[in-house]
Parts: structure tokens; C-alpha cells; sequence
């Protein structure tokens, strides 16, 4: 409930993981980390502990607030808290300013942009060419785009054993920020690339100007999106596939075979499957990088430079 009503107000201006977040308040130029942890008590089986680190002028102010909105959404016994304070100068929070309402979320001063990447990963196998260039092309860009000035963020680096990449998926989707798209044949056929890139365009407002602005793609050659009929196949590959999720439906115990994550993926696919064809024009009306299968890649990289700095997110 904490991190729910701290998630309404925050908004995309925090970075938000299953037991904690993070943001930047810019009314007491402080910034908070917040994380939960449940105790392994079976005679206790709902406690658990909240940590609040936070740093900055006004830090004693943010924490205080966020203790306060704690004991208030708090469901039976109140909490026992504890302060550790390790600061050079304090101020009280103001009487009349109830809990997160004088709060004003804001990327961190200085803060780099935010990008992140969205890509089918690449395999080791050193037969497999288009495989290799995917991983090629997506290391590159993790090399690259940090010394142009901005946070990359990718998958591999952001989740560690034991994390939901369900969750990277909805921080990906969500936010203002922009996402560099490697458009290949893989990511066309996967259902978790393509819930991605369909997703951001529904956190875009289902606005086609808005989804463009966001997403950065750089096409690999075996992406073929040009023309109609070259769309036209990924429409059908993925019409087939709902059209597989749904017989097994129908076969007794169907639903069971499918497990709630293959319900949740064939909602996803009805989701945005007639939206798809549109969304593939909409890319590649966009003048982007375009990777060749013998040409070297500074030419690529010098395009998503330029893409990056056109029309910069607020």
C-alpha cells in the first residue's frame, strides 16, 4: 500500500522494482531509497521491514514524510520505527503540509537521460551470422551510447537471478523516456519483445506521434518492414499464433495446459495483434539506422546519435 500511494504520486519520475523504489524529490532537493523486506517468521507470516535511506539538504524533511504516510496506511499493529540519522543539519517538516503532498518529483539534478534498450538477444553460436550480428549491434550500442551523455539501461544489466523480467518489460514500457528498438526478424517473432514495443505505444496514449517520439529504432537487415506485404507476414505469424493458443483452449483442460502466463500472453497478442501492421509502417516511415550485413557499423552508430538528440523528451 506504501509504495502504491508513493507510485500515484512519484509517477515515471521514480524507478519502482517489486519491494522498493527510488526518486528525487526536487521540494527538499533530497533523494529516497526504499526497500522492503518480508521476514521469514511462519509464526509471523505477513511482518517484514521497511528501509528509508535518504540523502540531500532537506533529507530529514522527505523521510519524515514518508514515515508519516507509514504509520497511516499501515494495516494492524503500528510500526516500530527506528531513526539513524547521519547528517550535518536538520530541518522539521512544515505542520501545515500533509504527508506527499508538498512532494515534486523530478529527475535528480544532473541526472543523465535515461535510455534504455529493447532487443532479442543475440546467441553464441558462431554459425548462426544474424544471430551474431544482433549481439554485435546491441554491444555496440551499450558501448557507445554512455559516453554520448546519457543512462543506458538494457536487461542484462539491470536484473540479476531471481528478478521478474516482466518487471524490466513494464519499467521499459512506462516513463517518458526514449527506448532504441533493434528491429530484427527475432524480435518481430517474440512475444515478449513485441508485448514491449506494443505496450509502449499504449503508455503513449495509443498516440502515434507520441510512440515515435519515444521509440528510437535501428533496423537489422533481416527485419523487413518496407512495404506492405512484408508486414503483412508478421501479422500472420502472429494471428497463427493466437489461433494455436486458442485450439488448445478448446481441448479439455485447456486452460490448465496453458498455465495463467499463457492466458496472460494470448491477451497480449489479441491485445495488439490488429495494431501491429500499422505500428510496423509507422517505424519504418521514420528516417533510422539501417544495420547491412557487410557494412561497418560507425555509420549506424553516427545515425542513432543524431536520432537520439532529435526532440528531446521534457
Amino acid at each position: 500500500r506504501l509504495l502504491a500511494k508513493i507510485g500515484n504520486r512519484v509517477g515515471p519520475d521514480g524507478i519502482f522494482g517489486r519491494f522498493g523504489c527510488q526518486f528525487y524529490d526536487a521540494h527538499t532537493q533530497a533523494e529516497v531509497r526504499i526497500d522492503a523486506e518480508l521476514d521469514n517468521d511462519p509464526e509471523h507470516p505477513h511482518a517484514g521491514g521497511i528501509e528509508f535511506n535518504g540523502w540531500g539538504p532537506r533529507a530529514f524533511e522527505l523521510l519524515e514524510s514518508l514515515l508519516e504516510v507509514l504509520e497511516k496506511v499501515c494495516l494492524g499493529q503500528p510500526p516500530q520505527v527506528t531513526r539513524s540519522w547521519d547528517v550535518v543539519q536538520v530541518s522539521s517538516p512544515r505542520a501545515d503540509e500533509p504527508p506527499l503532498h508538498a512532494v515534486q518529483p523530478a529527475p535528480p539534478p544532473d541526472a543523465k537521460p535515461k535510455v534504455y534498450l529493447s532487443y532479442a538477444w543475440g546467441n553464441n553460436d558462431p554459425h548462426d551470422e544474424l544471430g551474431q550480428r544482433r549481439l554485435k549491434v546491441a554491444n555496440q550500442i551499450i558501448d557507445q551510447v554512455p559516453g554520448w551523455g546519457y543512462d543506458l539501461r538494457y536487461d542484462k544489466q539491470q536484473t540479476r537471478p531471481g528478478d521478474r523480467i516482466s518487471e524490466f518489460m513494464n519499467e521499459i514500457s512506462h516513463g517518458d523516456h526514449r527506448v532504441i528498438v533493434v528491429l530484427s526478424a527475432k524480435y518481430l517473432k517474440s512475444i515478449y519483445c513485441m508485448t514491449e514495443l506494443m505496450t509502449i505505444y499504449d503508455h503513449s496514449r495509443r498516440d502515434d506521434h507520441e510512440f515515435l517520439r519515444r521509440v528510437r529504432p535501428v533496423v537489422l537487415p533481416d527485419a523487413k518492414i518496407g512495404n506492405t506485404l512484408d508486414r503483412a507476414i508478421y501479422v500472420d505469424f502472429w494471428l497463427e499464433q493466437v489461433q494455436r493458443y486458442e485450439a488448445r483452449i478448446e481441448k479439455p483442460g485447456g486452460y490448465k495446459s496453458l498455465g495463467v502466463s499463457g492466458k496472460e500472453e494470448l491477451d497480449a497478442m489479441n491485445r495488439w495483434v490488429f495494431d501491429l501492421a500499422d505500428r510496423l509502417k509507422s517505424i519504418s516511415d521514420v528516417i533510422a539506422p539501417h544495420v547491412k550485413l557487410r557494412e561497418l557499423e560507425e555509420a549506424m552508430l553516427q545515425d542513432l546519435k543524431v536520432l537520439l538528440e532529435r526532440e528531446p523528451l521534457a
